[in-house]
């Protein structure tokens, strides 16, 4: 679990009215990426905090690290009246998984702690012939409020590019079969035994940029992480 201390939100700080950009730059990171607050309201009462990478999809170290910075940005700059949920996206895809399988880090106003949910535990474990999966379900903070699912596939040894890609179809599609209704799913390939995510680093195609398949629920595609249609579920 994560936790800083950003002091109290407040003050002499303007509340926005509507969508607020957020200039977060980290010194010395290689990323590109955008930021957002979107203020809640009293029916709907949660401050959100979009953070959108462009051109390279960070680790989930990385997209922890910059959604911590950002928020104790966020809270310098403007006033926070609700529990405040940063997510991290690339391009469309997200919210982005942290390293402890969560999709968001929570800032407390009232008591100026960043921490992740709890209640973004995986599922028992799924042993198959060379590798487990461990599936995450998160619940999507921005409206209207619906869900995504994650797969860990662990392989104990790093097989070639092209069975991961088979491995992380084949798993994208079982998982869906057993959803009603169907939501987004992705699954990442990491190479390790169980333990702690940052023991299990994941496995990267020939470019050095992270393997995935990710399922859109809305046209029923599967796309790599260079969004290549590498197969479909209808």
């Amino acid at each position: 679990m994560l936790t800083a201390s950003c002091g109290s939100s407040g003050g002499g700080l303007r509340r926005p009215s509507s969508d607020r950009a957020i200039n977060c730059p980290s010194a010395g990171s290689p990323l590109k990426y955008a930021g957002k607050f979107t203020p809640g309201e009293a029916r709907n009462p949660a401050d959100n905090l979009y953070i959108t990478f462009v051109e390279r999809r960070p680790t989930a170290d990385e997209a922890a690290a910059v959604l911590q910075h950002c928020i104790n940005t966020t809270v310098r700059t403007v006033r926070v009246d609700y529990e405040l949920r940063a997510t991290a996206w690339f391009n469309q895809e997200g919210p982005l998984p942290l390293p402890d399988g969560s999709a968001t880090l929570n800032y407390d106003p009232k008591t100026g702690a960043i921490k992740s949910p709890s209640h973004r535990a995986a599922a028992t474990p799924v042993v198959r012939t060379g590798y487990t999966i461990e599936v995450r379900t998160h619940k999507t903070p921005a409206p209207p409020h619906g869900s995504f699912v994650s797969l860990d596939v662990i392989f104990e040894k790093p097989p070639d590019v092209m069975e991961v890609m088979d491995v992380l179809v084949k798993e994208v599609i079982a998982a869906v079969a057993k959803q009603t209704p169907k939501v987004n799913t992705v699954a990442y390939p990491r190479t390790g035994s169980a333990g702690a995510q940052s023991q299990r680093p994941q496995i990267r195609g020939a470019n050095g940029v992270f393997l995935s398949a990710q399922f859109d629920a809305k046209t029923g595609e599967i796309r790599d992480q260079d969004r290549k249609v590498i197969g479909s579920i209808r």
